[in-house]
């Protein structure tokens, strides 16, 4: 990959968070108008519930599969005890 290389991209999980809906907001964001890169705000805080690690590997999957560059932002800030 050449080092100076620029995705346009999107940011999903900010103000809401569902992971049930996490794959279809990435299709409807992300994928369809062709980004390359996303990031996925999945922060832990006590109004939040954990999310279940099939998540994670559905997206992963999902957005591999699809060539979109991602990072799970957040994710281990405020791991849950």
């Amino acid at each position: 990959m050449e080092r100076d290389i620029v995705f346009s991209g999107v940011h999903i999980g900010e103000h809401s968070f569902q992971p049930e809906a996490v794959l279809e907001e990435l299709q409807e964001r992300c994928v369809k108008p062709g980004y390359r890169f996303v990031t996925i705000r999945t922060g832990y805080n006590s109004n939040r519930p954990v999310i279940e690690e099939k998540y994670f590997l559905q997206w992963a999957k999902y957005l591999a599969e699809n060539q979109v560059y991602f990072v799970f932002l957040y994710t281990l800030q405020h791991a849950p005890d």
